[in-house]
């Protein structure tokens, strides 16, 4: 018995014995090139010899790429698939947790470039340097909000703008509404909910941290939520949701909301339709929306998109409805690649009474009269 648990552990020893060292680039440096000051990480996802770094001056992220050099190890600026005559960093010698070398450009200038290695913080990975907060640390600033007043549908509001660094290519924007009550109070705390706050990581970082991490380049990421619509008794909202996040699918994402401003509360405006229209079911903790063959028919009338998207419509159950001043929209939640097919698909009200039961007759009662009285909007510019 004591056998066979030694063989596996004796295995396990020679294959650690066996494994390659990493290469003595690899980890996180900073010191000079030429007379600036950079901070460089080499050792990506699986690539120990990719990489990245930035001028502590301006803190934009320049990609680093492995080449060939007769001199010593070498790697050009940028991807070195899509670009020719980008600068390139020879690294000749490696001593006593130091870099040295030259990086030079087509024009033939020539700069000296020292490194000396930084130990990593905890918690980041040894194999992937470039992922970590000892590359990224000092590129990152204690965030502000930038607060606008503007207003919709003859309601002032105050857009909520997140400032993490012009040098990030990140988009983060919520909304405030006005008033003190409980319920008010209750909304604008949902509403700053793409304000990223508490101790966890923000979600936008955790995404610029994978993209260095994957393949040295700076992450994308977009999240706004705006209103739609601002009534007497009701809001709408969007939240936009785009992100770049280098080995992960670009995720693309229009979410829709309804609120009763009296209450604060969430409307699900599915709840209004009758078992004709929508039949619903709870599996596995998610809720199914089905929709009826009478509602299906009426969808697939109304879709003015494109030909070979217009399977949307005759087959797509999951589906986000807000009101909208001449109907209830449909948005379809599609994947990233089927995101182009998105559109809202909107039905005018008259054409759904049938199918809503009692409290969704009398919701849109309620939105169809209050619509009604809100101030036309301007012609959106060409």
């Amino acid at each position: 018995m004591r056998w066979f648990l030694m063989v596996p552990l004796v295995w396990a020893l020679a294959g650690a014995a066996r494994a390659d060292p990493p290469p003595p680039w690899m980890g996180v440096w900073q010191g000079t090139l030429g007379g600036a000051e950079v901070r460089a990480c080499f050792g990506t996802q699986g690539q120990t010899d990719h990489g990245a770094y930035y001028y502590l001056r301006h803190l934009k992220l320049i990609r680093l790429d492995p080449a060939f050099d007769n001199a010593g190890q070498a790697w050009s600026e940028g991807d070195a698939d899509q670009t020719g005559d980008t600068p390139r960093w020879v690294l000749t010698r490696t001593s006593g947790g130091v870099l040295g070398g030259t990086w030079s450009d087509k024009s033939g200038r020539r700069l000296p470039v020292r490194l000396t290695r930084i130990p990593l913080l905890k918690g980041d990975d040894t194999e992937e340097p470039c992922r970590g907060m000892t590359f990224m640390g000092p590129r990152l600033a204690p965030p502000t909000v930038t607060r606008i007043p503007a207003s919709l549908d003859g309601t002032r509001y105050v857009r909520l703008i997140e400032n993490v660094g012009a040098h990030f290519d990140v988009k983060i924007e919520a909304f405030e509404l006005p008033g003190s009550t409980p319920a008010i109070a209750w909304l604008n705390t949902l509403l700053a909910k793409p304000l990223p706050g508490g101790a966890r990581r923000p979600d936008w970082l955790t995404c610029l941290l994978d993209t260095a991490g994957s393949i040295g380049e700076e992450g994308e990421f977009e999240d706004v939520l705006e209103p739609d619509v601002i009534s007497a008794h009701w809001l709408v909202t969007s939240e936009t949701q785009d992100a770049s996040c280098g080995d992960r699918q670009r995720s693309d994402a229009v979410d829709w909301r309804v609120f009763s401003l009296p209450s604060g509360e969430a409307v699900d405006p599915w709840s209004w339709f009758t078992v004709e229209a929508v039949r619903r079911r709870q599996v596995g903790g998610v809720r199914l929306t089905e929709i009826q063959p009478r509602l299906r028919k009426i969808l697939t009338a109304h879709w003015t998109g494109e030909d070979e998207c217009k399977d949307v419509a005759e087959t797509e159950d999951g589906w986000d409805i807000h009101p909208t001043r001449d109907g209830l929209a449909f948005w379809p939640r599609l994947t990233h690649l089927r995101y182009p097919c998105a559109d809202d698909l909107v039905v005018p009200y008259a054409e759904l009474t049938p199918l809503l039961n009692e409290t969704g007759r009398a919701s849109i009662s309620s939105i169809v009269e209050e619509f009604r009285r809100l101030p036309p909007r301007p012609k959106a510019k060409l």
